[in-house]
């Protein structure tokens, strides 16, 4: 199922463009409190609702329809694509937060990246041995807790490189001598690949996408049919937008999109049926090979 609802994509632009709620009821002639029970899921999304609130918050109106009516769904993305294997587990914290854990090598190789290990160590870990894979880099999308939660563990064990933005540095737990600061574009081999570093801020200070042979890993800053909360003060909301605008979404429409939580999808996909960019153009940005 997708990450958010139309109620959460409405709370994210809503939030994010600094409008009260008491604002965007007036604008969108919607009764405050009914627009509260929207966003907190209580009820279901009418389509004339979500036009309107869609044209007050700059959302594409048919897709935020088609999310609240439960029309949207990204087609499934096979494990094996472009001779790249992407193992996803979604693991669970104590608290019981879950994300996704992308366990990545290419189909002739050993090599493996880890991404954003939030939680069960030990399930990351058999997993990696059950295909014969070695770890070589450990990649951190951004800091938060259900992202890292595995890290200190795994790299007790493997003693891998962390591959991290140095935004998010108070919130890597393990000795940063270990870590490797990401500059935006650069690129580090893997196999017969080159991984490359897409800076996407806004969900935190520091947060990173990592491209990958027909593959991009987004973390939270981008879900299937919306984006990550945008967490840094003043600046969050513009910084998700333009970055995933210039740097994943310019990429060609078969890349495949694995997000922090919920299901992978296509650039394609969000460039579509994604409220917050299918209103918008990529004109500025030049489709990268």
């Amino acid at each position: 199922m997708l990450e958010d609802e139309a109620g959460d994509i409405v709370r994210k632009a809503r939030f994010g463009q600094g409008l009260s709620r008491a604002e965007v009821a007036r604008l969108a002639a919607c009764p405050q409190a009914r627009l509260e029970a929207l966003e907190t899921l209580a009820s279901p999304m009418t389509e004339a609702e979500a036009t309107e609130l869609a044209r007050v918050l700059a959302l594409e109106p048919r897709a935020l329809v088609a999310i609240a009516s439960g029309q949207y769904r990204p087609a499934p993305v096979a494990e094996c694509t472009g001779g790249i294997v992407v193992h996803t587990l979604v693991v669970s914290q104590p608290d019981g937060w879950t994300s996704n854990c992308h366990l990545v090598a290419h189909t002739t190789g050993q090599e493996a990246l880890i991404v954003d290990p939030g939680g069960e160590p030990d399930r990351i870990l058999d997993a990696l041995d059950a295909r014969g894979w070695r770890p070589r880099h450990v990649l951190v999308t951004h800091g938060h807790r259900d992202h890292v939660g595995a890290l200190a563990a795994i790299h007790a064990e493997w003693a891998v490189s962390v591959l991290a933005g140095e935004g998010d540095a108070p919130s890597i737990p393990v000795p940063h001598a270990s870590v490797h600061w990401l500059r935006h574009g650069e690129t580090i081999p893997l196999g017969s690949g080159m991984l490359e570093a897409l800076q996407t801020p806004g969900h935190t200070p520091g947060g990173y996408s990592f491209r990958l042979d027909g593959h991009v890993f987004v973390g939270d800053a981008l879900f299937a049919g919306s984006i990550g909360n945008p967490n840094v003060p003043h600046v969050g909301y513009g910084q998700i937008i333009e970055s995933l605008s210039l740097h994943v979404l310019s990429l060609p429409v078969d890349t495949v999109i694995h997000p922090g939580h919920g299901p992978s999808t296509t650039v394609g996909e969000e460039r579509r049926s994604n409220p917050f960019f299918a209103a918008r153009s990529c004109a500025n940005a030049a489709i990268r090979p």
